[in-house]
């Protein structure tokens, strides 16, 4: 759990590795599975458990070199798993990935941030959610 705004409780995921395992086992078409962002590695988790192959892109080097990382230990310890995560925005095409993943599961709505204004040094962030 997380603390949001207005001291309440938030998970710290959107889609619990419960519901990871669930959408896999019952929408996985070819064992390749493509996540636009890559998140808190939950998705990735759930991919590796189930023994699909995980493709991930998300520009954040130090989460994307996180997640390789975990992939590694996970391959070590427990069932070897392939997994590609590319640190990226997912709008950049990748030529090796067309035409290869069977399910993509993405977030049920995008946040925009965008700088309004910048006070003291410091900014103002205003969010924009838009729905799916």
């Amino acid at each position: 759990m997380a603390i949001g705004s207005g001291r309440t409780c938030l998970k710290v995921s959107n889609y619990p590795l419960s519901s990871v395992r669930h959408i896999l086992d019952n929408y996985n078409v070819n064992n390749n599975y493509y996540d636009y962002s890559c998140g808190w590695g939950v998705r990735m988790l759930g991919s590796l458990a189930e023994g699909v192959n995980y493709f991930g892109t998300d520009p954040n080097f130090v989460l994307t070199e996180r997640l390789t990382t975990m992939g590694s230990l996970y391959n070590k310890y427990i069932t070897p798993s392939q997994f590609d995560i590319r640190t990226q925005g997912s709008e950049i095409f990748i030529p090796e990935w067309e035409n290869k993943m069977g399910l993509y599961l993405v977030l049920h709505h995008i946040i925009i941030l965008k700088i309004i204004e910048s006070v003291n040094n410091r900014l103002m962030i205003e969010i924009i959610m838009n729905g799916w």
